[in-house]
């Protein structure tokens, strides 16, 4: 767990965003294990860096298709994007 919350909070302190910085905690393991999840939010709550913990607005699916649809996202600049020639030929937009 502690390894967890060390790594939220480094992103959460990286992101250059104002504080507080809004936060969403999403995932399988989280929903299964309520205890993990508490013990999260008050590791992230009792940081450095005050946190907002708010609802998300949607899947992990949703924030993929997000990032693979979008170049102009804050995420962009550490993005890898791969095209190969045969995805015109699989109907990929180009």
């Amino acid at each position: 767990m502690r390894a967890l919350v060390t790594t939220t909070r480094a992103a959460v302190a990286r992101s250059g965003l104002p504080e507080p910085v809004p936060v969403a905690l999403t995932g399988g393991l989280l929903d299964a294990e309520r205890g993990l999840r508490a013990q999260l939010q008050a590791g992230l709550l009792d940081g450095p860096v005050r946190v907002h913990l708010q609802a998300a607005a949607g899947t992990a699916l949703d924030g993929a298709r997000l990032l693979a649809e979008r170049t102009d996202t804050i995420h962009e600049a550490r993005m890898l994007r791969v095209w190969a020639a045969s995805q015109s030929a699989r109907g990929f937009a180009s």
